[in-house]
């Protein structure tokens, strides 16, 4: 066991077969960059790592010709083989918490990774190397986003990739209770190079079958006061009057669902990608900060909805918007705070569809202005960690929610097991 902190270079570099366990490595890269607080190139088995914390991976972009600082949690670089990376805690690495680049073989499980910039996970093939990502046994790991990134990153710059064919991925925890988990894939043939998917997608691909979720949801904004709803017809009792259609194909039609609701995709209609309903809220202003909020349901599989606010006359100017939406089948509520980058006299909320054939019905959408401030990530995750080989008792200094939804009261004490974390949400 050892300590490393303010480190130029990356924090531990692994030249050989090595146990690397119970180590902390804080503050890494912060002179050079393109590596990790453990790092290791063409290790060919021989290697375990476990138990270690790894924090606040700086990176400076001089060391580096790209534009990331390429700062990582645990990289395992070119060809390593067979390696072991069991039980470690990484938070807040600058890029990734954990990136596989041409590896195979390798065993992650029962590791945490939270805060990481760019993703916690990032699967990266490409002409470097020889080895692909394969053989993985990716199992019983809690990835946790608080900031809208994906929970993991596959890719290649190689058409033709298969991404069903990495390994096993399985019975892990994806947590983005800000947000909603979902997995970035990256090859040439994509569109834009690269697509989001939810991860109901994600196990089509033959992952995550039995793994699982938050079962809660948070905001980001911490309000302190509301003003007047600006939405005036959000109930649909008696139909959608007041909202416009574009480009008005008949695809969006009130429906009887939720006591009156409005539905895309009905009948036979598919909601197209510039599919939108739209209604008038009135002025806003550059700064302000609105409370945006429906019911909503899917019928089957994954349905997309975006939401923005935009200037009510020509040119039609978006003011702000959430650019993605996965829609539950089972149904559930929406609720972002949207921040205005512009001021005028007239604005619209704009919902648009994007689910890809997929009815979705929304219901009580509202829009209200709101006073308050944006959480810190400190605020948004308490994440309770233990580098020694004892358990840590914490008191919490305010009601807290675990990954697995379970509320710990102010006051009460938590056990935080040894060379572990336990991540701690405020509470719902």
């Amino acid at each position: 066991m050892g300590r490393a902190f303010e480190i130029p270079i990356p924090g531990i570099d692994v030249a050989g077969p090595a146990k690397i366990d119970g180590n902390r490595v804080n503050r890494f890269n912060v002179v050079l960059s393109d590596g990790g607080g453990i790092y290791m190139w063409r290790r060919e088995g021989g290697v375990t790592v476990i138990r270690n914390t790894v924090t606040d991976g700086r990176g400076t972009r001089a060391g580096t010709p790209h534009a990331s600082a390429m700062t990582h949690g645990i990289y395992l670089d070119d060809d390593t083989t067979g390696v072991a990376v069991s039980g470690n805690v990484v938070h807040r690495a600058g890029n990734f918490g954990l990136l596989l680049h041409n590896t195979r073989g390798i065993s992650v499980t029962g590791n945490t990774f939270a805060q990481n910039a760019e993703a916690q996970v990032w699967l990266l093939d490409d002409s470097l190397g020889v080895e692909r990502n394969t053989a993985l046994v990716f199992r019983d790991n809690v990835l946790i986003d608080t900031d809208g990134r994906p929970s993991i990153a596959v890719g290649s710059n190689e058409r033709g990739y298969d991404f069903a064919a990495i390994g096993e991925i399985d019975a892990n925890r994806y947590c983005a209770p800000y947000g909603e988990p979902f997995v970035r894939l990256s090859a040439p043939e994509l569109p834009a190079a690269r697509r989001d998917t939810t991860l109901q997608e994600w196990r089509a691909l033959g992952h995550d079958g039995s793994s699982a979720t938050c079962p809660f949801a948070l905001a980001t904004f911490a309000e302190t006061g509301r003003g007047p709803e600006r939405v005036a017809n959000g109930r649909f009792d008696t139909g959608i009057a007041g909202w416009n259609v574009f480009p008005g194909t008949g695809s969006i039609v009130r429906s009887t669902a939720l006591g009156g609701s409005m539905q895309w995709g009905a009948g036979a209609n598919a909601p197209g990608t510039d599919g939108n309903v739209s209604t008038a809220i009135g002025p806003v202003s550059a700064g302000q900060v609105f409370r945006v909020s429906w019911r909503e349901y899917g019928a089957a599989g994954d349905a997309r909805l975006r939401v923005f606010l935009m200037r009510n006359s020509t040119p039609w100017t978006i003011v702000t918007e959430v650019p993605r939406r996965f829609v539950s089948p089972s149904g559930g509520t929406f609720v972002q705070h949207l921040t205005a980058n512009a001021t005028h006299a007239d604005a619209r909320i704009a919902i648009a569809g994007d689910a890809g054939g997929l009815p979705v019905v929304i219901d009580d959408v509202s829009v209200v202005p709101v006073t308050g401030r944006t959480l810190t990530q400190d605020e948004r995750l308490k994440l309770a960690t233990n580098p020694a080989s004892t358990a840590r008792a914490v008191v919490l200094d305010a009601p807290r929610v675990d990954v697995r939804g379970t509320l710990h009261a102010a006051g009460s004490t938590v056990v935080v097991p040894p060379f572990g974390a336990l991540p701690l949400f405020p509470s719902p």
